[in-house]
C-alpha cells in the first residue's frame, strides 16, 4: 500500500462535497419537518462547521511539532468548555461550578495517561485525547 492508501486523511474530491451537500439538505429538511424550525438556521450552521474546522485543523497542523503549545491550544479549549458549560447551567455565575466539573473530569485522568506512559508527550497526541476529554466532559 502507497503512503496515501494508509494516511488517516479524508479524500477531498468531488465527492466528498456533493455528500457533503446532500447531507445538509437532509439536515435543512428534517430540521424544517421534524422541528418546524427555519431552514436558514441549519443551513449556516451547515456552512458555518467546516469553516471553523478548516480553521481549527491549521492550528492543530502549526502544533503538530510543538508540545508546549499543544497545553496553550488546551487551555483555551478548556476556557470555552467552562464557558459552554456555565451558560448552560445559568446565564450568569456558574463558569465556577463548570471549572471545577470539566477539571475533576480530565486532570486525573490526563496525570495518570502521562505518568503511566498512555499518552505519549507530543502534540498531536495530547490535542486529541485531551481535546475529546475536555469536549465530552463538557457535554456532560
Amino acid at each position: 500500500m502507497s503512503k496515501v492508501e494508509n494516511s488517516t486523511r479524508l479524500i477531498l474530491g468531488s465527492q466528498t462535497w456533493i455528500l457533503l451537500a446532500i447531507m445538509l439538505m437532509m439536515a435543512v429538511l428534517l430540521w424544517r419537518a421534524a422541528l418546524g424550525r427555519s431552514p436558514r438556521e441549519m443551513l449556516i450552521a451547515g456552512l458555518h462547521a467546516p469553516i471553523q474546522l478548516a480553521a481549527v485543523a491549521l492550528v492543530i497542523a502549526w502544533l503538530s511539532n510543538r508540545a508546549g503549545w499543544a497545553f496553550a491550544f488546551l487551555a483555551l479549549m478548556f476556557a470555552v468548555a467552562v464557558w459552554i458549560s456555565g451558560h448552560r447551567v445559568a446565564s450568569t455565575g456558574r463558569w465556577r461550578i463548570a471549572v471545577i466539573r470539566i477539571a475533576i473530569a480530565v486532570v486525573p485522568v490526563a496525570a495518570l495517561m502521562f505518568v503511566a506512559g498512555v499518552l505519549p508527550f507530543t502534540a498531536l497526541a495530547i490535542i486529541a485525547v485531551l481535546g475529546q476529554q475536555i469536549g465530552g466532559s463538557c457535554r456532560s
